[in-house]
């Protein structure tokens, strides 16, 4: 294969930012509690695998379920924070395949919980730009998990409370 031309170069480089923001975005997204924006990110039915941290009831299920799942547990906490880094991206034509690190903190009542894995993604280029169409997290390391019951249970309670002021009044 004869070298790429400047054009060719930079369309890679193009490709590759935005491949990383559509991954880093998702996780932006869900820190602040922007669910439907990070839902956009994903094809339709993406299967997403989080096995891993949830067990095999959420291996490979669809973004839309996993998003709603994930829905009963992260607005608990008070605050979110995803780092990732180490992008090893490949490209091939409309078709892309990531992997990288995670570094999450779940932040409730001074404590939090930690995590750190991989991510493995896949992508493929729409008229929308680049969309992930599989997704897969493979926890390496975690500390504090047990505060994932105390933020079920605030976003529970959350909810009666929220019904409870809107409910009228008898």
């Amino acid at each position: 294969m004869g070298e790429r031309t400047l054009e060719q170069r930079i369309l890679a480089i193009e490709d590759r930012i935005a491949i990383q923001d559509v991954i880093s975005s998702v996780t932006m997204h869900s820190d602040m509690d922007e669910p439907e924006e990070a839902l956009a990110l994903y094809v339709p039915n993406a299967p997403i695998d989080y096995s891993s941290q949830f067990g095999a009831g959420s291996h490979n299920i669809p973004v839309e379920e996993h998003r709603r799942r994930i829905q009963d547990l992260l607005p608990g906490f008070e605050a979110r924070s995803h780092k990732i880094s180490n992008f090893q991206i490949k490209i091939e034509g409309d078709t892309a395949t990531s992997r990288s690190n995670v570094w999450a903190v779940h932040a409730l009542e001074s404590e939090a919980w930690f995590a750190y894995g991989i991510y493995y993604h896949n992508l493929i280029r729409t008229p929308g730009g680049w969309k992930i169409n599989y997704q897969r997290a493979v926890v390496v390391f975690e500390e504090n998990k047990l505060l994932q019951e105390r933020a079920r249970a605030n976003v529970v309670a959350n909810r009666e409370a929220a019904e409870a002021a809107t409910s009228p009044k008898t």
